[in-house]
């Protein structure tokens, strides 16, 4: 293929609104609020074919003119409801939506669709001693389709895998319950964190994915080999994740540092659809953190953290893409004023992967660090010479899972340079008002009253 592609968009988003809050009761407190959202997008592709002697030629089958409209109307109805140990919020909002699409080119179409939706709200914050406290939060939104994924044209840029817009889609609803429980040992001056986060999607928007058996033809010009995919994305439901976390701190006084221990267990499914099957990939998360933060003095301050997850990956109608999947991080960062104003930087990580695929290499070491001046009157300049990626080893390794692939890359990144550069602070922060001066300037004060009567 030899083609120009041009691809324009842009986007208005004007949004207004207003409230009112009337007390009832002693404790009691009613709200109303209204507001108005309108969100307006264009986006217009032209493909040129691009002939022998480069002249270009419009290929109506793959461009397309397109505008997209979202309007929202949100009239919402709270109560808020606060004693000396409980804080609580109730809200209901009922929401209008319209979803207004618009093809201009290479034919007029007009596509206009309304949503009306309940979106409930529960907020609420139980002190349960001094120490201790118990909060619960449950949300629900809307998202809106984003006019790539509503625009109705063939995006032929890989031709063995076509991706196309779907202007019927529907809104998402987005459900979401976070609980917490905090408590905080004054005398040992230790914490303990406890959560729990999970959401449900309802209309989530998600690829289908088509795989053609033999050539197929996707419209009067465009045809599809064999082995070939067609993606499109859909409304479809199963769409769900839930999450708990545990957080443990506490000093350690003989190195006047502060430890944390955390860990997580996380599930989520994934729908989607692969010529007309539903699947699902369902995946389980296991991390484990360490952190030890220095409380040294305002000279010195360190940071040792080593964090490690574990994901068990399964799809439902293709088991060959069941894969477990190992990430370890460590890392050490360093600041410190040494003597007469001489600053010394120091950032080392170390990331290790398992379970890649062969010839992507599974780990690294970053090494950055400086050494630098203060200058000028109060050190507020610096004058330092920093190296990153000292031994040439940093790289982007990603996984990307999908319905139908796995996918590991790794992409070349700018590695080692040096730079000398030049700091200079432009506001100085007192260390705030001592008893004394607060005496000093009582007095002055009842000095000018007594001026003033005089």
């Amino acid at each position: 293929m030899d083609q120009h592609i041009t691809r324009n968009r842009g986007g208005v988003d004007v949004e207004f609104g207003g409230s009112y809050t009337e007390p009832v009761g002693a404790n009691g407190t009613i709200e109303l609020e209204y507001e108005f959202r309108n969100r307006k997008n264009d986006s217009d592709k032209l493909n040129f074919d691009l002939g022998s002697n480069r002249e270009e030629v419009l290929d109506t089958s793959l461009s397309n003119v397109f505008d997209s409209e979202y309007r929202t109307h949100e009239a919402e109805l709270g109560y808020q409801y606060k004693v000396e140990n409980l804080s609580l919020q109730v809200e209901l909002e009922y929401q209008r939506a319209d979803l207004i699409n618009n093809q201009t080119f290479p034919q007029v179409s007009k596509l206009n669709r309304n949503f009306n939706s309940l979106l409930p709200t529960l907020r609420m914050n139980y002190q349960i001693n001094e120490s201790s406290n118990l909060e619960f939060n449950y949300f629900t939104w809307t998202r809106e389709p984003g006019i790539g994924q509503l625009q109705e044209v063939v995006d032929n840029t890989n031709p063995i895998q076509l991706r196309v817009g779907n202007p019927n889609l529907n809104q998402e609803y987005n459900n979401r319950m976070r609980v917490r429980f905090r408590n905080r040992n004054a005398e040992k001056e230790s914490s303990f964190f406890v959560g729990m986060d999970a959401s449900i999607v309802s209309n989530s928007i998600t690829n289908t994915t088509f795989i053609a058996d033999e050539t197929f033809m996707v419209n009067d010009q465009i045809v599809l080999e064999k082995g070939g995919q067609l993606i499109k994305p859909q409304n479809v439901d199963g769409n769900w994740n839930a999450r708990t976390f545990i957080n443990f701190g506490l000093p350690i006084k003989k190195l006047k540092s502060n430890f944390n221990a955390w860990t997580g267990v996380g599930y989520r499914q994934l729908p989607g659809i692969i010529n007309d099957q539903e699947t699902f990939t369902r995946s389980n998360d296991f991390s484990l953190g360490l952190n030890l933060s220095s409380n040294i003095s305002d000279k010195i301050d360190f940071n040792i953290s080593t964090r490690s997850n574990y994901s068990l990956v399964k799809n439902s109608l293709r088991p060959e893409l069941n894969n477990n999947f190992f990430r370890h991080t460590s890392q050490i960062n360093f600041k410190g004023i040494l003597w007469k104003g001489i600053t010394l930087r120091t950032d080392v990580s170390h990331q290790y992967f398992g379970g890649l695929a062969d010839g992507i290499d599974p780990s690294y070491m970053l090494i950055n660090g400086s050494i630098g001046k203060k200058v000028l009157k109060d050190d507020r300049g610096e004058i330092s010479v920093r190296v990153y990626d000292l031994l040439k080893q940093n790289t982007n390794v990603n996984r990307d899972i999908t319905e139908i692939y796995i996918q590991d890359s790794e992409r070349m990144v700018l590695q080692r340079y040096f730079m000398v550069t030049f700091t200079y602070n432009l506001r100085h922060f007192s260390t705030g008002t001592s008893a004394e001066d607060y005496k000093i300037e009582s007095g002055n004060n009842e000095n000018r009253n007594d001026r003033r009567e005089n």
